[in-house]
């Protein structure tokens, strides 16, 4: 049985996670599963090197755009242009993960001109109709233990399309806290919690990977 984990690190600054790329590396097995990208918050010293690091990978990630931080829109076309470089290079393994922060409308258009056959947004925040063209394209959200009127509405929505996950340690002390996930769907949706892990895992199973 494979099973895909996500357990992700971030440096803030670009050689410090080029530096943990290369210790990542030192691991057992570390290049037969794992995702390598640059965090939009890097995008200011980005090299556009990331075809060094990704030969063999499993895909790209997390990548996307983050507007909560950066306001200007000379930063956020920087960061776009960085974005864009990081799908292209993603478009030969065709999986991506994405960090999307009040950013739907412009990641989910850029997104669309690429090759990308998967593409899980981590950490869900976006509205209703982002949900729905995620759904449109056949992607995924991922969804953690913290309800919101818009994770709200999605998991209402449909749950055809959802994964869960912890963001530990922000949100959670644990990654093994990721049944707090499960059970925030199942009270939502009133259906009992074994449902929605099976269900789940039937969506585990759709991702092509």
């Amino acid at each position: 049985m494979n099973v895909l984990i996500d357990v992700h690190t971030h440096v803030y600054n670009y050689s410090g996670s080029v530096k943990t790329i290369k210790v990542s590396y030192s691991y057992e097995n570390f290049d037969r599963a794992d995702l390598v990208g640059i965090s939009p918050q890097n995008y200011r010293d980005y090299r556009f090197d990331l075809e060094r690091y990704v030969e063999g990978k499993l895909g790209v990630g997390e990548i996307g755009l983050d507007y909560y931080w950066v306001k200007r829109e000379e930063d956020r076309s920087m960061q776009r242009s960085v974005f864009m470089h990081q799908l292209s290079v993603a478009e030969k393994s065709g999986f991506v993960e994405i960090h999307c922060r009040e950013a739907y409308d412009d990641v989910l258009e850029i997104l669309s001109t690429y090759n990308i056959k998967t593409v899980i947004f981590h950490f869900f925040s976006g509205t209703l109709d982002h949900y729905r063209k995620i759904i449109d394209h056949g992607w995924f959200i991922s969804i953690p233990p913290r309800e919101s009127a818009s994770r709200k509405k999605a998991i209402q929505y449909s749950i055809d399309y959802i994964l869960c996950e912890t963001d530990s340690p922000y949100i959670c002390e644990s990654p093994d806290r990721v049944i707090d996930s499960y059970m925030m769907i199942s009270k939502i949706r009133s259906e009992p919690i074994d449902i929605i892990i099976e269900k789940i895992w039937e969506n585990y199973h759709k991702l092509k990977i």
